[in-house]
């Protein structure tokens, strides 16, 4: 077995008065909870954005990972992955927006979602979903075949 040494990390929460407690039972739920998220950015610039969930699919947290320019945005998959570590997370689902209105995914699309299914799936972490917003719709990977949203 090979070591791996993922560095130090400092975590910080704040309480909030209203958490937000949405279980996902699909990507219908994923695209009404995340779109509010992308704001005016979502017909601007691309947005990446991850949710953490705990066993029950519940949020534990959700935040913009990465913003790009009018067509693509680079995806940090360590960052991503370090942060379901250490935050205990059971569940990934993540989203992005296609300024231009276009839902079918690119190769990059389909690369990082790969790229990140397999960095979790070493820590028993899944990758539930990844959803491209455009326009009023949305593509999910896993309606279309291509991942499981458990």
């Amino acid at each position: 077995m090979k070591k791996v040494f993922l560095g130090e990390a400092v975590t910080r929460y704040k309480a909030k008065k209203n958490p937000v407690s949405v279980n996902f039972r699909g990507s219908r739920d994923v695209y009404n909870t995340m779109k509010p998220l992308f704001g005016h950015n979502l017909y601007l610039k691309e947005v990446f954005i991850v949710a953490y969930l705990n066993k029950a699919n519940h949020i534990m947290w959700c935040e913009v990972s990465t913003m790009g320019g009018a067509d693509q945005c680079t995806v940090n998959a360590q960052e991503v992955v370090r942060k379901a570590l250490c935050g205990n997370a059971q569940g990934v689902i993540i989203a992005h927006n296609h300024p231009s209105g276009a839902l079918k995914p690119s190769e990059n699309d389909r690369r990082i979602t790969k790229k990140l299914r397999t960095g979790l799936k070493y820590f028993d972490i899944q990758l539930l979903d990844h959803l491209i917003f455009a326009n009023d719709t949305y593509y999910s990977f896993c309606d279309n075949g291509e991942g499981s949203l458990a």
